[in-house]
């Protein structure tokens, strides 16, 4: 088991990702120029981070109705078995009294990947849940 530096390895985020799916989703991008090619297409302005060489991973919660959504790394829980990243993150929710926007969000981050050797990455939140996966090709 190889630890993971959680809030460290945070490259970017932003409250609106593009994506139209209700799913989670967990994408790998080998370089800057991938990375940047991606958020283009989804129209994100949001991330001023740039991914180191080992490249960046994206991890997606998702559309969602309203605001108050929120995605940490949850770094003692994050390790590789195998050839599998496990990349564990938080998954919040606003209470539900909670004062919110009622504004479509799509909330995602973007971390460093791990040191270590995989060639898988599964996303789990907090309950053990799979949220996602994707190979490094």
């Amino acid at each position: 088991m190889l630890p993971f530096s959680g809030g460290r390895n945070v490259i970017a985020g932003d409250m609106y990702c593009g994506t139209t799916s209700l799913q989670s989703d967990v994408h790998y991008f080998a370089n800057a120029s991938d990375l940047e090619r991606w958020t283009e297409y989804r129209g994100i302005r949001g991330f001023d981070g740039r991914p180191a060489e080992g490249g960046a991973i994206v991890v997606e919660m998702g559309q969602r109705m309203t605001s108050g959504y929120t995605i940490e790394p949850l770094p003692e829980d994050t390790h590789i078995d195998n050839d599998t990243l496990y990349l564990a993150v938080e998954w919040t929710a606003p209470e539900e009294y909670a004062a919110i926007n009622q504004a479509m969000t799509a909330p995602c981050i973007v971390v460093a990947p791990p040191e270590g050797e995989y060639s898988h990455i599964v996303l789990v939140d907090q309950l053990g849940n799979t949220r996602g996966t994707a190979e490094i090709y």
